[in-house]
């Protein structure tokens, strides 16, 4: 019987609507390890995320979380597989308080993470628990996304453009939490724009480029492909 990652992606094709965005996508995110996807805008990597998380308007090939096919699955049993989804517009209720927003999610599993817990990864929400979502700055919105996710009990924190318009003071913040959900095992697939960001922290890249992965290696071989690197993000 051969290794399976936590979760695995074999030749993904992608729509929307008539537009054929996903060309045989492979990829391969291993338990307790971060893996990003790099590339320039327009190349597929959010309708990668999006495909996984069933919301494409059609996809073939095969996408399995701890060996389930999540093809064909409807969209509201996916998240029970163990996936959060932070997508790139954040998504949070503008109308509720921040206290309200992360206690909105079911709960997916028993890891759950703690309102103790969140509002020890982000001081900001604890200040501003009983303010309401729309209130807050884009940062604080982002970290909220991001909270309201952890605290369904993700097994795999799927996250999108984490880092967009945002400040470089909050930036560091949000490194500094995905470093500590690093550390504490959880497995996490990135989208980054910034390749800075991304850099310290992925285990594994791969490289997108008009809706085809053209290239994956490991961090330790990073130095080695920086030319390969900037010639398709621009680095």
């Amino acid at each position: 019987m051969r290794y399976e990652p936590l979760l695995w992606i074999e030749n993904l094709q992608g729509w929307y609507g008539e537009s054929h965005i996903l060309h045989g996508v492979n990829l391969a995110v291993p338990r307790g390890q971060t893996i990003a996807i790099l590339g320039r805008n327009g190349v597929g990597k959010t309708t990668t995320l999006r495909g996984i998380v069933g919301l494409l308007t059609r996809t073939t090939g095969s996408i399995r979380m701890n060996g389930k096919e999540l093809i064909g699955m409807p969209r509201h049993r996916i998240a029970y597989t163990g996936i959060g989804y932070v997508p790139e517009e954040r998504g949070i209720y503008a109308s509720l308080s921040v206290q309200e927003n992360l206690d909105l999610l079911p709960k997916i599993s028993n890891r759950g993470m703690s309102l103790e817990r969140i509002f020890d990864l982000f001081p900001n929400l604890k200040e501003r628990r009983r303010a309401a979502g729309g209130t807050l700055s884009g940062g604080e919105q982002q970290m909220l996304s991001i909270a309201r996710v952890l605290r369904a009990g993700p097994e795999l924190l799927v996250l999108d453009e984490p880092t967009e318009g945002l400040s470089p003071v909050v930036v560091q913040q949000i490194g500094r939490v995905l470093k500590a959900l690093k550390q504490d095992g959880l497995t996490m697939l990135l989208v980054e724009q910034n390749f800075h960001f991304a850099r310290h922290l992925a285990d594994h890249f791969y490289l997108m480029e008009e809706g085809r992965v053209v290239d994956d290696f490991p961090a330790y071989h990073l130095e080695a492909r920086l030319e390969t690197v900037s010639s398709l993000i621009g680095v």
